[in-house]
């Protein structure tokens, strides 16, 4: 199983998401992989959007979050673990922030 880090995980979503880079407003890593931990149990990715939820956007990119998801598990044998939120839902998640998991986002630049 190839080892995760920050790095090649950004990377990879850069290349693999490059095609929906448009309807992306910002990429973060969190969680596990952003701490360093050796064996993750899967790869948290936070995708902040300013597509409508019912948008011909915002379908496409979870259309390719999806193959991208299948694509990732194939690759790295861990589950690629993706919230897709809007840039207003995202402001108003308390248990996020509460939790310490904004503590340890990390902006990936995939445009």
């Amino acid at each position: 199983m190839p080892t995760l880090n920050v790095r090649k995980v950004s990377d990879w979503l850069r290349q693999r998401l490059s095609a929906v880079s448009a309807e992306i407003d910002s990429l973060h890593l969190f969680g596990s992989v952003t701490r360093g931990k050796p064996n993750p149990g899967d790869c948290d990715v936070l995708i902040l959007t300013q597509a409508e939820p019912d948008s011909p956007g915002r379908k496409t990119l979870r259309s390719e979050l999806l193959v991208a998801e299948a694509a990732f598990l194939s690759e790295f044998c861990v589950p690629l673990s993706v919230l897709l939120l809007g840039v207003e839902e995202y402001q108003s998640l308390q248990w996020f922030k509460e939790n310490g998991r904004e503590q340890t986002l990390i902006r990936v630049d995939i445009a």
